[in-house]
């Protein structure tokens, strides 16, 4: 299961679905460094991988999305 990080709250992970449900994810069990905007995913034995090219193409749309945005 993908999910994006929407926010660090003390020892958690809140994290959103594709389906925009919620999901607390304790910081213990995330990759190293996790911060909010990355993507991650969850593989079927319940391990959690940090998805770099996938994070770094989402923040580069929204990127463009603001340029295109202000430019008007």
């Amino acid at each position: 299961m993908q999910m994006t990080i929407d926010r660090i709250e003390g020892k958690f992970a809140v994290c959103q679905t594709d389906t925009l449900e919620n999901i607390d994810v304790p910081l213990g069990i995330l990759p190293d460094g996790v911060k909010e905007g990355d993507i991650i995913y969850q593989d079927k034995f319940g391990e959690y991988q940090l998805l770099v090219l996938a994070t770094h193409n989402k923040r580069e749309d929204l990127f463009n999305k603001q340029e295109d945005l202000f430019k008007k």
